[in-house]
């Protein structure tokens, strides 16, 4: 399953380059567990994909959560 987590909209001249950062948060690997009443983080692998659009990618990579954490509120 794929899901967007952050976008930057970027205009660039002919073969101008920029360095665009995008923050993932504990949000971003998040989802309302109904059961436990909470917010829950997963420990795992995450993919990421970079690219013009869903159909584009130009980059992939990865980054590890450690720990399951779990919160309330926002």
């Amino acid at each position: 399953m794929k899901e967007l987590k952050g976008f930057a909209k970027v205009f660039l001249e002919a073969g101008e380059e920029k360095e665009i950062r995008i923050k993932l948060d504990r949000q971003a690997t998040s989802f309302w567990d109904e059961i436990q009443n909470s917010w829950v983080s997963e420990s795992g692998t995450y993919g990421v994909h970079v690219g013009e659009s869903s159909q584009n990618i130009v980059l992939t990579g990865k980054f590890v959560v450690e720990a399951t954490t779990t919160w309330r509120g926002l």
